[in-house]
């Protein structure tokens, strides 16, 4: 009698020690608000084509209300527009993206930002390549399917309002640097730039912003 009056005791604390358990060991993993863990699955070839880069990276996170977030790896999601997280060994994903100012993967800086393309608005994350008295972004978008590839948009920011769709990086030459379209097109020549290579786009406008500034230094 006592043997099965233990028992069934064992039994009816044994649900609350696990979730106890459970509960203490989600806390070391805090979510800020932000963001939702969940379990990592093997990245095979096809999931793998889905992202910017399928490996997790150095890089953090600076939310609105927490500031600087650092974690142990990052990546971003193209096809499904997400950011992906390691907190210590956990792998989480960003379902506030609202609540964050940026995010640094490696040497790249994406911001979740209200966008038009074609008269429409819509939000998502948005490659901030060039900030000056305006921005450039480019936009990324990527299909599920096997063998799909990594297709791109160049977004202008002026004067603060909400990003919108440039044809080409030579009509953002046009607007914003008209009287260096000479110097850019010869350091183009010289350094073997192609404008369908966004880092050489980068470096260009970036080359152009240092000789604009220091010709109104040297006035």
């Amino acid at each position: 009698m006592n043997k099965l009056l233990l028992l069934l005791v064992f039994l009816c604390l044994y649900p609350l020690t696990n979730e106890a358990q459970e509960t203490n060991y989600w806390s070391n993993y805090p979510s800020y608000g932000i963001m939702q863990y969940n379990v990592l699955s093997p990245i095979d070839n096809l999931s793998a084509e889905q992202y910017y880069n399928p490996n997790f990276q150095a890089g953090l996170i600076v939310t609105k209300k927490h500031g600087i977030l650092k974690v142990n790896g990052i990546r971003y999601n193209v096809a499904d527009d997400e950011i992906e997280c390691l907190i210590k060994k956990q792998h989480s994903t960003i379902n506030f993206p609202k609540r964050i100012n940026e995010v640094k993967i490696a040497d790249e800086c994406f911001e979740y930002k209200k966008f038009v393309v074609h008269h429409d608005s819509t939000y998502g994350y948005l490659n901030k390549i060039f900030d000056g008295k305006w921005k450039i972004y480019v936009r990324y978008s990527k299909k599920h399917k096997k063998g799909s590839s990594l297709k791109s948009i160049y977004l202008l920011e002026d004067g603060g309002n909400i990003p919108v769709k440039v044809a080409s990086p030579q009509i953002i030459l046009s607007r914003k640097f008209k009287d260096l379209q000479n110097q850019a097109y010869a350091y183009i020549k010289t350094n073997q730039l192609h404008w369908n290579q966004i880092q050489d786009v980068k470096k260009l406008f970036h080359y152009l912003q240092d000789l604009e500034s220091n010709k109104v230094a040297s006035r």
